[in-house]
């Protein structure tokens, strides 16, 4: 299965995932969010990057959906 998107870009995406994380505090998850998205709604494409941006552990959600297709971003360069 070819990638519509580059593995590059997904690799990058994945490395300012892990960056973040690293930034930010984990959450404790016995707390109820009052803002709870399902991404059900028509709103704009940068909403919904800022809602993934801020779900924990985005970057092992999308490691592991890259290596049930026989992809990883190992030995893919990473360019600023």
């Amino acid at each position: 299965m070819d990638l519509l998107t580059p593995l590059d870009t997904y690799c990058r995406l994945i490395l300012r995932a892990k960056e973040l994380e690293a930034q930010v505090p984990a959450l404790d998850p016995d707390d109820d969010p009052d803002n709870v998205n399902d991404f059900d709604d028509d709103g704009g494409g940068e909403e919904r990057i800022d809602e993934l941006m801020d779900m924990p552990l985005l970057a092992g959600y999308l490691e592991a959906g890259l290596a049930a297709f026989d992809y990883s971003c190992e030995g893919v360069a990473q360019q600023d």
